[in-house]
């Protein structure tokens, strides 16, 4: 991953490499989804649901923000 330019080095990526997903909750996780052991209707849930749209504005934000946009010149 490093050996790419800066500008091309995305911050979401970066932290899904050492966090893992970006979800704030696993049941609302793209890639590792899985429902909260006390979930009795995961489609239904509005905890989830609202995580869902946190984490696809993590996701945003962090997905179009660069390393060369961290550096203070």
């Amino acid at each position: 991953m490093l050996a790419r330019a800066p500008s091309e080095i995305r911050i979401g990526e970066i932290i899904r490499l050492i966090d893992g997903p970006l979800a704030p909750l696993v049941c609302a996780s793209r890639t590792a989804c899985r429902p909260c052991g006390d979930c009795k209707h995961v489609k239904r849930c509005t905890i989830r649901v609202m995580m869902t749209l946190v984490r696809d504005a993590m996701s945003d934000i962090l997905d179009n923000m660069s390393v060369a946009d961290l550096v203070v010149t």
